[in-house]
């Protein structure tokens, strides 16, 4: 997955041993990806998953109800990456993130990451409300290093969160 992946996905397949590629909002495939894998189902057919057999998959958005459902903190299947993130660096930490915004609503020819077809259509944001309950999770979590991915938010959408996050403070992260 990823914005190469979404740029990419078919070169991808024919020059790298691979099996599929997400392109798009990974969550809409991923968990079918596993579903199918673990009950030895084809893989063909799940949107956005490109294939030896499928180059152009069906394009599936997530909505915003999924977007602001999105699990961004729980790490627990993935012990190795779950250390890492509690570790502290001059820069680059590998800590926890909330990603805010999906997509970017600009469409600069030399950033990869603003063409729709990396993501899909359109700009997705999480809701204010859902950004103050995963930083108030993260919190209760002892989560440390957190990180949020805010992107190219416009100014209104970012005031309605940073206002939410100082109204829901004070925060006692270590």
């Amino acid at each position: 997955g990823g914005i190469s992946a979404g740029m990419y996905g078919a070169h991808l397949l024919d020059r790298l041993p691979l099996d599929a590629v997400i392109r798009g909002d990974a969550e809409v495939a991923f968990a079918e990806v596993v579903r199918r894998t673990l009950a030895k189902e084809p893989i063909d057919g799940i949107p956005n998953l490109v294939t030896r057999n499928v180059r152009a998959p069906e394009s599936a958005r997530l909505t915003q109800a999924e977007f602001d459902a999105t699990d961004c903190l729980s790490i627990d299947w993935f012990p190795a990456y779950q250390r890492v993130t509690a570790w502290d660096a001059e820069a680059f930490v590998q800590g926890r993130t909330i990603s805010v915004a999906r997509g970017c609503p600009k469409r600069c020819p030399a950033c990869y990451g603003s063409f729709a077809s990396s993501f899909g259509d359109g700009f997705l944001l999480r809701s204010p409300s859902s950004v103050v309950d995963e930083v108030r999770r993260a919190e209760r979590m002892g989560v440390r290093n957190l990180r949020l991915i805010v992107g190219k938010a416009p100014r209104p959408y970012l005031d309605a969160v940073l206002s939410q996050l100082c109204g829901d403070g004070p925060y006692t992260f270590q």
